[in-house]
């Protein structure tokens, strides 16, 4: 699944490579098919998965930047599986010049972050891409939310912390307007990396001061529908769409499993157990919001709460979301990440209509907040055993360190696969928690 680990998932490409498997690189496929260029970055989806989804559809080209992280074993992976642009060992203009030597006639990017250099590149190839200002308004939280509020859509109240603004002035500013608690986290982030919850001014001042060198969002905190303590799944959801040129296609909502302190995911299922009503409401909510950000072309998955006061736009996210293309293959929909290099090739893609058959899932565990190592794992070889458990994954194992401000890709281990409706999916839920017993340090 995506949502497995970089690491894990690099070694078992590697080793598909080291056996001999053979890969065309775009030198040695057929000039029939387009070129697309692919801006990528490790915590994308896998080389693998992605050359696999583009495998009909185009030649690619994978574009990475080296200075941003990029490891050696993911170069080594990409090099073996086609033809590599490193932006880091090229000047801007090299790097377009070499693109356009490629005969690239398309860019996609699968991370919020990546989206950025692909507009950039896109607009000085004179290819059809997102505009800068439409990713501006889907990458920066801020700069998101502002946009949203224009439109009349219900968003959390916020607040920019810059790196470089004067933080002793805005704790005064904020001191009559802030309503405690308040959620603070990096305006780029993602994965629920460094989002905390802060429940005095006292606090709030702390955690800026931990947060130098980064720019900062406050946010109102959300109350959930449900009392934490009495759910089977988040007060939140995700409405997965294409944007094609009929409209928009809203092809599922998806649901989560109850949040791990202090806003870690813990795992989705798809379709989301909320009645039809609700979910007509979401998917009404999840259009304005794209429609609100200028978006008229690729993927959306757009994070709405439901709390007390009516539901609230978390993010609009203008990606794929992580997991959700497994999800939709086990339920017997559409090959998302192959629409994705269609559109990018110039095709359209096709008005397909589906009924979910089943549930499908995949659940992380997190550690708590106050663990720092993992010390024993037992249990996880039974998880193949309980009906409905289709695929395992151990990710940190005795001695691994952990660390709760990763985020929701800190997990323990991971648990995918389908059952018949969400009843058995609750107690598939409990019974995978119950049958790993992990001890922390």
């Amino acid at each position: 699944m995506r949502s497995f680990t970089v690491s894990l998932r690099q070694r078992q490409a590697l080793d598909v490579l080291d056996s001999g498997a053979h890969f065309e690189g775009v030198k040695s496929v057929s000039a029939e098919r387009p070129v697309v260029a692919v801006f990528h970055e490790d915590a994308s989806f896998g080389a693998l998965q992605l050359r696999e989804a583009a495998r009909d559809v185009c030649q690619l080209v994978w574009v990475i930047d080296s200075t941003t992280g990029e490891s050696s074993t993911s170069a080594r992976l990409l090099a073996k599986s086609g033809t590599v642009v490193d932006l880091a060992t090229l000047t801007h203009e090299d790097a377009v010049s070499q693109l356009r030597g490629c005969g690239v006639s398309g860019v996609v990017a699968f991370t919020d972050r990546k989206q950025v250099p692909a507009a950039i590149f896109a607009e000085h190839l004179g290819l059809s891409y997102r505009s800068p200002r439409v990713i501006d308004g889907l990458t920066n939280k801020a700069a998101q939310r502002r946009l949203l509020q224009q439109a009349g859509l219900p968003v959390p109240q916020f607040w920019q912390a810059p790196a470089s603004g004067d933080r002793e002035q805005l704790l005064v500013e904020l001191k009559s307007a802030v309503v405690y608690p308040v959620v603070v986290k990096p305006q780029s982030g993602s994965g629920s990396r460094d989002a905390f919850r802060v429940g005095t001014p006292s606090d709030l001042a702390d955690a800026l001061a931990d947060m130098v060198d980064e720019d900062v969002i406050i946010e109102e905190f959300l109350d959930d529908l449900t009392p934490r303590e009495q759910q089977f799944a988040a007060d939140y959801v995700s409405v997965e769409t294409v944007c094609a040129a009929d409209g928009y296609r809203h092809l599922v909502v998806t649901g989560r499993f109850p949040l791990a302190e202090p806003f870690r995911e813990t795992g989705s299922f798809m379709p989301t157990h909320l009645p039809p009503a609700e979910i007509a409401e979401m998917l009404k909510i999840a259009e304005s919001a794209g429609q609100a950000l200028g978006v008229d072309s690729g993927f959306l998955h757009t994070e709405i709460k439901r709390t007390p006061a009516g539901p609230r736009v978390i993010e609009v996210n203008g990606r794929i979301g992580g997991g959700i293309p497994q999800l939709l293959q086990a339920l017997g929909g559409p090959p998302l990440l192959t629409w994705a290099f269609m559109q990018a090739a110039g095709n359209e893609v096709p008005d397909v209509k589906f009924t979910p058959d089943g549930v499908a899932f995949f659940l992380w565990s997190q550690p708590p907040t106050d663990a720092h190592r993992v010390v024993s794992v037992t249990g996880a070889e039974l998880l193949s055993d309980i009906p409905g458990v289709e695929a395992t994954e151990l990710s940190r194992g005795p001695g691994d360190a952990v660390d709760w401000h990763e985020g929701s890709f800190g997990y323990v281990y991971a648990a995918s696969g389908k059952v018949t409706d969400h009843e058995t999916l609750w107690s598939t839920r409990e019974e995978i928690l119950r049958t790993v017993d992990v001890e922390f340090a």
